[in-house]
């Protein structure tokens, strides 16, 4: 038996570039965007009203959730339908956001301050998204979709995939073009991949991160992390690890300890870069 509180459960895990974010993500490539709007999703999700039951094998795509239009919290509406293999238990779902709005910052008021939604995105699975102990992909596809708030104008086009490599282990991989409405630059984020282990006797989290951003008004980087970064549970930085950054003519190794971080390398003149950030104690 379905419910919407079993979709909205599998789609609120979906916390792309969050095991990043901390120690990477650029302040100019707004890819925190990209976890608001799984949050969003799940409360779709949860306000979808699946069938009561299972269908009967025999069809290959039957719809769970037939084609349902919902009103924004605020404004607009999100149009969405969700599909099952029912061989393979595979998912397969889509959504068009017509200027839909959320409550956003104020709790249960339109206020202006919630994110505006228009476009599409698609997610499907390649395993049965319905058994606890099965592993495998699920992809989101923005197609494009275009968030727009009171600072920010941003579309997203490409694709981010979560693979359940084992009961500790996730592999997040993010193919992105983010495109800058107002200040009319676009971004990109290419194979970026994150794999994130939860280490439970340990009480940590390791994070192996590789890929390619490119920044307009600085071109491309890539990272990696020689030696993987370690955050303690709780905690919203690493502790431990390695985060290398290497452009066409700089480079920069940026290593981790309890109370901070320090940074070495290259600048583009052949000069030395040096420096030490000291985590503020809370």
């Amino acid at each position: 038996v379905l419910d919407g509180g079993e979709l909205g459960s599998e789609f609120g895990d979906f916390n792309p570039l969050a095991a990043a974010q901390t120690s990477i993500a650029p302040r100019a490539v707004p890819a925190y965007r990209l976890q608001v709007l799984a949050q969003t999703m799940q409360e779709i999700l949860l306000s979808m009203e699946p069938q009561t039951s299972i269908p009967t094998p025999g069809a290959a795509m039957v719809p769970i959730v037939p084609i349902t239009t919902m009103p924004g919290e605020c404004d607009g509406t999100v149009t969405g339908s969700i599909s099952m293999d029912t061989v393979t238990g595979a998912l397969s779902a889509s959504f068009t956001f017509r200027n839909y709005q959320d409550y956003g910052d104020s709790s249960l008021v339109c206020d202006g301050t919630g994110d505006i939604l228009s476009g599409k995105l698609r997610m499907s699975t390649d395993f049965d998204a319905f058994d606890s102990t099965a592993t495998g992909t699920t992809t989101l596809e923005f197609a494009p979709l275009t968030i727009v708030d009171a600072t920010d104008d941003l579309s997203f086009s490409g694709s981010i995939s979560i693979t359940t490599l084992d009961v500790d282990t996730e592999k997040i991989t993010t193919n992105m073009v983010i495109r800058d409405n107002i200040a009319n630059k676009t971004f990109k984020i290419e194979n970026f991949d994150v794999e994130v282990t939860e280490v439970i006797g340990n009480y940590t989290e390791e994070n192996i991160i590789s890929g390619t951003f490119y920044n307009p008004d600085y071109g491309y980087v890539d990272i990696s992390t020689p030696v993987p970064l370690v955050t303690n549970f709780g905690d919203d930085h690493p502790t431990s690890g390695q985060l290398e950054c290497i452009g066409s003519n700089s480079q920069v190794t940026v290593t981790f300890n309890s109370t901070g971080y320090t940074g070495t390398g290259t600048d583009a003149a052949g000069g030395t870069i040096s420096f030490t950030y000291d985590f503020t104690p809370l």
